[in-house]
């Protein structure tokens, strides 16, 4: 199944737009390529995801744990975002889909998280941390970690994908500038140093881009900015 392609069951979509996530799923070509990773290793190793909770910080319209949710149905998951029309429709879609009771989704600054959320999260104990595509937008990602880690003591997994150096290569300057990135990326090495101090090692890592995709992304999100 194509990511995205669980939209297609929302209520709200037409015929047409149905016809276009049952196909091709989300039409966004850095959806497909960053989440290609993730989901690999959720259908190859079910038994980390097996009747755990997921907490993800930065979810956006929560894609992550629907895929995720749709591989493993045992997983319970809270996600976290300011944005609050994606929160919205995350929600959304869960209450339309029946998961909602799985899935929740929250629009909080994660810098001042509400202290009712917070004792929903507590609550629920995560057991795996989402980091996907989120730290290179922060300003201090230790911090953050630092206040996750001490509230939140059951989480044994942290899933995390940032940009590279080459990120800004093939996606241009203002595409990086425009989306939020306050860093130019990471190496592998950095991201171990950054988790290390909390107890965590690497124990999977893979590059979710090549010369192919880099060709595509280079051509859709250069030439035709108005794509991002």
């Amino acid at each position: 199944m194509p990511i995205g392609a669980f939209l297609a069951k929302a209520n709200s979509a037409g015929f047409l737009k149905k016809l276009i996530y049952r196909t091709f799923g989300v039409l966004d070509l850095h959806t497909h390529i960053r989440l290609k990773p993730l989901l690999k290793f959720a259908k190859k190793d079910t038994r980390i995801f097996e009747n755990k909770v997921i907490f993800e910080l930065g979810c956006g319209s929560g894609i992550n744990l629907f895929e995720t949710f749709f591989i493993n149905n045992g997983v319970k998951a809270i996600g976290i975002d300011i944005d609050c029309r994606a929160i919205q429709f995350a929600n959304y879609i869960a209450e339309n889909l029946g998961i909602s009771k799985n899935l929740q989704f929250y629009c909080e600054d994660l810098n001042k998280l509400k202290d009712e959320t917070m004792e929903i999260i507590k609550e629920y104990q995560p057991n795996i941390l989402y980091l996907i595509d989120f730290i290179e937008h922060i300003p201090n990602p230790v911090e953050l970690l630092s206040k996750v880690f001490d509230n939140f003591k059951n989480i044994d997994y942290v899933f995390i994908s940032v940009p590279t150096y080459r990120y800004k290569k093939v996606f241009g300057e203002r595409f990086h500038r425009e989306v939020g990135h306050l860093r130019d990326g990471y190496t592998l090495r950095e991201i171990e140093d950054m988790l290390s101090p909390f107890g965590f090692k690497l124990i999977h890592h893979e590059y979710n881009t090549g010369f192919p995709s880099d060709i595509g992304c280079y051509l859709y999100y250069r030439i035709r900015f108005s794509n991002k």
